[in-house]
């Protein structure tokens, strides 16, 4: 693949290390914990496409570092995820599918109030983002080319497409969530790396976002059936009525997955 640098890689990492900053300082809130988590994913994605046998080490220190603070507000995110996949289905669906998404609402509420890791995740020291990005090594990111990173992007391409054969084959939540991580990669490739003027740039971007929107809701489906498990509180009707109800969304959501998934890969 031919590719146009749309910046330097260094100035791509100041600005998401400055975006990254000033988004921590609104934290706690919803809207700053899925931010927070999303720029850290851009940065792993960005090692992960300048990453050389030279720089593998300190790359490799870097990305565990930038793990550590995404997984301490992976709870909050994963509540907030799974209140907003409640909302949305409840907001789209009609009659009684409707009316057992609006009575699931409060008892995730009580869930978080309960004390659960998702409340405590959200306090987090703003200290520890701004020692992080003290340490971004830099001198990773001034040795890239367009060759270097041409050949990361061939790499997440294979990948991407033996996962959607795999997922053909045998599909599962967790094979469709290793597929979403790959599109998200090539995503990130696509909007941080590349020039908007490449053809067809803004068509693909679109539709690689829909892909990961899509294996991100089966994933909060997964996860929402996880929390089932654990829902002794739901009345026994109300957990029933759910479970049949996601299970029926998940099938959607793979089908139309599958179908996109085809077309880009």
């Amino acid at each position: 693949m031919s590719t146009a640098l749309s910046a330097s890689t260094v100035t791509l990492a100041a600005q998401l290390n400055r975006r990254l900053l000033q988004t921590v300082d609104r934290l706690p809130s919803s809207e700053a914990v899925h931010e927070v988590r999303k720029i850290i994913k851009q940065q792993r994605s960005l090692l992960w496409f300048l990453r050389t046998r030279k720089h593998a080490k300190p790359i490799l220190k870097h990305k565990k570092r930038l793990q550590v603070l995404a997984r301490q507000l992976a709870p909050a995110r994963e509540h907030d995820a799974l209140v907003e996949l409640v909302r949305n289905r409840a907001r789209r669906s009609k009659g009684a599918e409707k009316r057992c998404y609006k009575q699931v609402l409060p008892y995730l509420f009580v869930s978080e109030r309960r004390g659960e890791p998702a409340q405590a995740s959200r306090q987090i020291n703003a200290q520890s983002y701004r020692n992080v990005v003290s340490k971004t090594p830099l001198s990773a990111f001034e040795c890239a080319t367009d060759r270097s990173v041409a050949m990361a992007y061939e790499r997440v391409f294979k990948r991407g497409k033996r996962l959607l054969l795999s997922v053909k084959r045998c599909p599962d939540a967790e094979a469709l969530h290793r597929l979403r991580k790959q599109v998200k990669h090539r995503l990130h490739f696509h909007k941080l790396l590349l020039s908007s003027d490449q053809p067809d740039h803004t068509r693909l971007v679109k539709r690689l976002s829909r892909l990961a929107e899509l294996l991100g809701e089966h994933h909060d489906s997964a996860e929402l059936l996880h929390w089932l498990k654990a829902a002794g509180h739901l009345p026994k009707t109300l957990r029933k009525s759910l479970k049949r109800y996601l299970r029926r969304h998940q099938a959607a959501l793979e089908k139309r997955s599958l179908a996109l998934g085809a077309k880009l890969y």
